[in-house]
C-alpha cells in the first residue's frame, strides 16, 4: 500500500512540472502576440501610455509605418509615418548668471 501511494505521489508530481514547464516556458512562445515571429505582416514597433485608459502605438504593416492611438472608444489612426525620426541634438547649457538682482549679470 505504502509503495503504491508513494509512486501515485511521484507520479502527480512529475506531471505537475511537466504542466508547469509547459505553461510557463512553450505555450507563451507558441501564442505570442504583437508580430514576434519575423514572417508576421503587422508589428507593434513601440507603445506610450498616455493615461490609464488611452495608448499610443508605433505599429508597421507590411511595411508601412504608422500611429495608432486606442482607448475604450476603439483603435484610431492618427498619422503615417513615413521614415524613421532624426535623432535630435542634445539640449545645449547655456551658463546661467551668478546673480540676477545685478543688472550686469542679466541675460540680454
Amino acid at each position: 500500500m505504502a509503495a503504491e501511494l508513494a509512486r501515485v505521489v511521484v507520479s502527480l508530481v512529475v506531471v505537475l512540472a511537466l504542466a508547469v514547464v509547459l505553461l510557463r516556458f512553450v505555450l507563451p512562445r507558441a501564442t505570442a502576440l504583437g508580430g514576434t515571429r519575423k514572417t508576421s505582416r503587422i508589428q507593434v514597433l513601440e507603445t506610450r501610455a498616455l493615461d490609464r485608459h488611452h495608448r499610443l502605438a508605433v505599429v508597421e504593416v507590411d511595411g508601412e509605418r504608422m500611429l495608432v492611438g486606442y482607448g475604450p472608444g476603439g483603435i484610431h489612426r492618427l498619422q503615417g509615418l513615413t521614415r524613421e525620426p532624426e535623432p535630435t541634438a542634445p539640449a545645449r547649457r547655456v551658463p546661467l548668471p551668478r546673480d540676477l538682482s545685478r543688472p550686469e549679470d542679466a541675460v540680454h
